[in-house]
């Protein structure tokens, strides 16, 4: 393990201490993302061994937003779709769903901008108030976001937000509501 840890993709990455953990978290955050090449649900078994083993899950990762923001593992599984890591996640604490990261972006806001309504019900059964959550840099509620999504499954996320209260009338930072995001993302037929 300590040739691992000299050489190749371990070079330079602490293996001790408080610094083990932010290892071991990137790891962790790592394996959500490998959805492409696994086929196996281990993934949330992952998860939950890891958090057995006393990982924290509200640890931030390496990985960054689009607006640069640093996320939990949480978001990474909301990003993904991966409804069981989100469900795992979101069992050992039920205070990660409202986690937001610098620019006030949650889980919720990553699974409606990437269509993962699974992931989306998740969250919004764990707490209820995100689907009115805003942004801090623009004000976008997360139904903002799912009428922007490429992904046909931004339609689901937004039917989803409104059967559970999202205001079809939310009005971002600069006046826009969430028929002005689908209009100008050019998802209206």
């Amino acid at each position: 393990d300590q040739a691992r840890a000299q050489h190749g993709r371990n070079a330079g990455r602490p293996q001790v201490g408080v610094e083990k953990s932010v290892f071991v978290h990137h790891r962790f955050c790592r394996s959500i993302g490998r959805v492409g090449r696994q086929r196996h649900h281990g993934r949330a078994q992952f998860i939950a061994a890891a958090l057995a083993a006393g990982q924290d899950a509200r640890a931030l990762s390496p990985e960054t937003s689009h607006g640069g923001g640093r996320l939990t593992a949480l978001m990474i599984a909301s990003k993904g779709g991966h409804a069981g890591a989100a469900l795992a996640l979101v069992a050992a604490d039920p205070g990660l769903a409202p986690l937001a990261d610098a620019h006030g972006v949650t889980a919720c806001h990553l699974a409606c901008l990437f269509g993962r309504a699974e992931v989306l019900g998740l969250l919004l059964d764990a707490s209820p108030a995100l689907a009115e959550a805003r942004t801090a840099d623009d004000g976008k509620a997360p139904l903002h976001c799912a009428c922007q999504a490429a992904d046909p499954g931004g339609t689901a996320c937004a039917a989803l937000l409104l059967s559970r209260g999202a205001s079809a009338d939310a009005r971002d930072a600069s006046g826009g509501t969430p028929l002005m995001a689908a209009s100008a993302a050019g998802r209206l037929a």
